[in-house]
């Protein structure tokens, strides 16, 4: 069985400036003050506005028109964007962290990514859990099963 997920994660009292402004935006708490808001094909679409444009990274879905426009409405807020894509155990996960207007952490791919955008944002691990398990992210395959979170 497969786990994909691409997403954005900021501080609850964030969210706003994503879901105020892109219609295709949704707001998932997954506690300790952290939401997560799924980067749907259809949120992909609203912000990318069907231009190419170069990857950053080794992301699969983040690419720099993508950057520009989300930093045009998120202001100075503290905002991170994963990826993880696993299949039978194989697989990886990339991060990236922008706060003020700039990139504060750009990760290669690797294991241990997300934990680390996790820690970055405040998460205390619980029961013996890493950071990724406490808040939950295990709970759904995909990333459009986190909207069905949101209802």
């Amino acid at each position: 069985m497969g786990y994909t997920l691409q997403a954005f994660i900021t501080k609850k009292s964030n969210h706003k400036n994503l879901t105020d402004f892109y219609t295709n935006a949704t707001m998932v708490d997954i506690g300790q003050e952290l939401c997560l808001i799924p980067f749907t094909k259809e949120l992909f679409d609203e912000i990318n506005k069907l231009t190419k444009s170069k990857p950053i990274g080794k992301f699969e879905y983040l690419a720099e028109n993508i950057e520009v426009e989300l930093l045009k409405q998120v202001g100075d807020i503290k905002i991170a964007y994963i990826e993880a894509d696993y299949f039978g155990g194989e697989g990886g996960q990339i991060a990236l962290i922008w706060e003020e207007q700039k990139r504060i952490y750009l990760s290669e791919w690797g294991d241990w990514e997300i934990n680390k955008v996790l820690k970055d944002f405040g998460v205390i691990r619980k029961d013996g859990k890493d950071e990724f398990d406490t808040v939950g992210l295990g709970e759904n395959r995909s990333t459009q099963e986190w909207l069905n979170d949101s209802e």
